[in-house]
C-alpha cells in the first residue's frame, strides 16, 4: 500500500513503524501493515507536499485492488498530550527564529 504521510510529519515516521489502515466503503476489517520504505522524493498530492511510505500487507485473498483509498494510522511512538497539542506550533515558531 502506499500512504501518503505529510512533510510536516516525516520526522516522526521510520521505516518498521507499524500501520493500520481502513478502507473506504469496505466491509473487510482494518488491514494491519509495517512501513518498508519511505520514498525519498516528495510528491504533490491533492494540493499537499507528500512522502510516500511503502507498507507491506498480506494480500492472498485478493480483496484489495489499485485505486482504493482509506485512511491509515501510523503507529509512532507515545508521547504526551502537551507534545501532541503543541508540537506543530512550536516547530513553527521556532523555524521562524531561523
Amino acid at each position: 500500500l502506499e500512504v501518503a504521510v505529510l512533510d510536516e510529519d516525516l520526522p516522526f515516521v521510520a521505516p518498521g513503524m507499524d500501520v493500520t489502515v481502513t478502507l473506504e466503503g469496505s466491509p473487510y476489517e482494518p488491514i494491519e501493515g509495517r512501513i518498508d520504505r519511505i520514498r525519498p522524493q516528495a510528491e504533490l498530492r491533492d494540493d499537499e507536499n507528500v512522502f510516500i511510505a511503502e507498507v507491506l500487507v498480506e494480500n492472498a485473498d485478493r480483496e484489495l485492488r489499485p485505486g482504493m483509498q482509506g485512511r491509515a494510522k501510523i503507529v509512532g511512538q507515545q508521547r504526551m498530550l502537551v507534545w501532541i497539542l503543541f508540537h506543530r506550533a512550536w516547530e513553527k515558531a521556532v523555524s521562524s527564529l531561523r
